[in-house]
């Protein structure tokens, strides 16, 4: 939240409500895809890992089989977005921002986060996470430095995700070591997965359609306009979020 409330301002000065916009709505269009690849495995594996955390052999199957199948939904998403951006006219003009979103499908199975929440470990993923923001800020601060460097932006956004979801998927090695396996037991695991994948489907529509719609039908500055007024409500939605994820 503290760092989308810095950044924000800053970035809407310099780069203009127009810029803001394409960024805002090709980082809405790579949300459907990040979906798709990570379908609905975070949530299954925490339910069924949670199960067996203190038995290593069988965590350590599961975690495998959940990271090579994840894996193959990935390399999907990540083909069928690229064929998007290259295919589709309406994205022609937003091919290298798309290119750069295109790098968060891979975010949630380097992550593997839910591991994270099996074990109830939050605090180094808290600390390493504001670390990280912090020194994106510095980053923004020194490269961004006007209306043209709007792809900068973009690519720092991503980044973070992405540098975040490097050091945790180190980290997590501490619990378990995933590693891939030939027998992922589809079977087995997709259809509990393509249930709560249901669920984060509507969210996701009811969280971004309106920037995607707003973007698609009427362009860019309509988009950075909604996107800026939406700012502090989407701080105090993220608020309520976590605190009622931390109670469930």
């Amino acid at each position: 939240m503290g760092f989308s409330l810095i950044t924000y301002p800053y970035a809407t000065r310099v780069l203009q409500v127009s810029n803001l916009g394409k960024v805002n709505y090709a980082s809405s269009i790579a949300s459907y895809f990040v979906l798709l690849a990570a379908l609905g495995f975070s949530t299954y594996a925490i339910r069924e890992a949670s199960r067996v955390r203190d038995n290593k052999q069988k965590l350590g199957s599961f975690v495998n089989e959940i990271y090579t199948a994840n894996f193959i939904t990935v390399l999907i998403a990540f083909a069928l977005f690229i064929t998007a951006i290259f295919t589709v006219n309406k994205f022609q003009d937003y091919r290298l921002l798309l290119l750069i979103n295109s790098l968060s499908v891979f975010s949630a199975w380097i992550s593997l986060s839910w591991i994270n929440v099996v074990f109830e470990d939050y605090l180094i993923i808290t600390i390493r996470s504001i670390i990280l923001h912090l020194l994106l800020i510095v980053l923004m601060f020194i490269f961004v430095k006007k209306e043209s460097d709007y792809y900068i932006y973009a690519a720092i956004n991503v980044l973070s995700n992405v540098a975040i979801s490097i050091a945790n998927g180190i980290y997590i090695r501490r619990y378990v070591k995933p590693g891939f396996t030939r027998r992922p037991k589809f079977k087995v695991h997709i259809p509990p997965v393509l249930v709560f994948f249901s669920n984060t489907l509507a969210v996701s529509i009811y969280l971004n359609a309106d920037v995607t719609m707003l973007g698609w039908m009427i362009g860019d500055t309509p988009v950075g306009l909604y996107s800026v007024a939406v700012r502090i409500y989407t701080a105090i939605r993220t608020l309520i979020a976590a605190v009622y994820n931390v109670a469930i």
